[in-house]
């Protein structure tokens, strides 16, 4: 009996063990595919989580316009809240006004009752020329606009843009009309950072409110008006410590600096500015849009920044490209701390008589010192006024070290409570 004594040979071996690990590598890369997929998975599926977290608290108020939030905070992404809710509710509104932070106290509901038209308050901080054309282009093309009250604080003189500061103040997609900003600019709403996402839940959890003196300032939606609620809280807290810690801020440094220092040469932004009102003014000409063009009250110190003959040769130019109304003259008015919330922005009062005197309210002829058009007739006139009157007030600190602000009882205080009723339409 033979006995079979064959083995496996060396070539049979190897090629069993090349079969087990081709087999084991086949085993880890499924499931390093599978731990691959799962990773992505849970990462996918944790940023939509966290996506839809930030949408739902949405702690920097980028969907307030979609929801019709009620308040928002003056620190956000107002430019593109206001874009949004404006378009979508463009049946509701035909005038707009278009300014910096001066102009969100000018009252729409009191330019309705006075015009006749529907207005809304499309105001921004850092108001500049750029992007008043960008905005008056953008409402007139969304909305049935008849009118544009625009606004000037006297300081555009001094730029163009305002975008490179901090994204809240850039053009957002829906007005600039780029598609290659709308992603990034939702996404960076949708992945803010754990902080202010924490911060909005925050807010959510205390009831979403804006009355107390954590919040600076608020939009009020519906109207697009700026309401300050710690300075307004404070104020009626104790007003006359109010008036000279806040609004007489910094106001000898100022004085010095208006009446010491060297005027300024040159405006790298003049040119750009003169022609995006030539631009303003074209545009709203050719979709028969009424124009009006205001520059609003100017405190006495706040004008180092830009009183000099340079401007008031911007002044010259302005009034041939259309008529201004200003209220930015040296009266009592621009003297008296008490018509002002700081040294930069008049109270809600001063902007009703503004309102007022422009559109022909009776009651503002109490007040006939305060605000006048320019035009090219007789702003030589206006000029020479002004530079006396500058010369004054300079005379003046030159003597005395200071220039003396009017008191809360002056008759160039505007009352707080001026213009708190709706006055009736003015017929012409």
């Amino acid at each position: 009996m033979t006995k079979d004594k064959r083995q496996d040979s060396p070539r049979d071996v190897s090629g069993a063990e090349k079969s087990t690990e081709t087999e084991n590598a086949a085993r880890a890369e499924k499931a390093a595919r599978r731990w691959i997929a799962l990773f992505f998975a849970l990462f996918l599926g944790a940023m939509a989580i966290y996506m839809a977290s930030n949408y739902i608290v949405d702690p920097t108020e980028y969907f307030a316009g979609y929801k019709d939030k009620e308040l928002v905070n003056n620190d956000n992404y107002t430019r593109e809240i206001k874009a949004v809710y404006v378009k979508r509710h463009r049946e509701d509104f035909n005038a707009f006004v278009i300014g910096g932070s001066k102009a969100g106290v000018l009252d729409p509901e009191r330019l309705s009752a006075l015009s006749g038209l529907s207005w809304y308050n499309f105001y921004f901080d850092f108001g500049n020329f750029s992007d008043y054309y960008t905005f008056a282009k953008y409402l007139i093309e969304t909305t049935d606009c008849k009118e544009i009250l625009l606004h000037l604080s006297s300081f555009e003189v001094k730029y163009f843009s305002q975008a490179d500061l901090a994204d809240v103040y850039k053009v957002p997609a829906i007005a600039s009309r780029n598609p290659f900003d709308i992603i990034p600019e939702l996404l960076s709403s949708l992945l803010t950072d754990i902080k202010t996402l924490l911060k909005g839940f925050q807010r959510i959890q205390s009831g979403d409110r804006y009355d107390t003196e954590e919040t600076y300032a608020v939009d009020v939606l519906k109207s697009g008006i700026r309401r300050l609620v710690r300075p307004e809280i404070r104020y009626a807290r104790n007003p006359e410590p109010y008036t000279k810690r806040v609004t007489l801020l910094h106001y000898e440094a100022n004085l010095k600096k208006l009446f010491q220092k060297e005027p300024a040469e040159s405006y790298p932004a003049y040119e750009l500015n003169l022609e995006a009102l030539k631009k303003i003014r074209d545009l709203c000409k050719e979709h028969k849009v009424t124009l009006r063009v205001v520059i609003g009250a100017s405190f006495l110190s706040e004008r180092f920044d830009y009183e000099c003959e340079k401007y008031y040769d911007y002044l010259r130019r302005l009034v041939k490209i259309t008529d201004v109304w200003d209220f930015s003259d040296f009266s009592p008015y621009n003297l008296n701390p008490w018509n002002f919330s700081n040294y930069k922005h008049y109270r809600p009062s001063v902007g009703n008589l503004m309102i007022d005197t422009m559109y022909g309210v009776e009651a503002s002829q109490n007040y006939q010192a305060f605000g006048q058009i320019l035009n090219k007739e007789n702003i030589d006139a206006y000029l020479l006024q002004r530079r006396a009157t500058f010369a004054a007030l300079k005379k003046q600190y030159q003597i005395t070290g200071t220039v003396e602000p009017y008191g809360r009882d002056d008759i160039s205080h505007i009352p707080d409570n001026y213009g708190m009723e709706t006055p009736a339409a003015v017929t012409s």
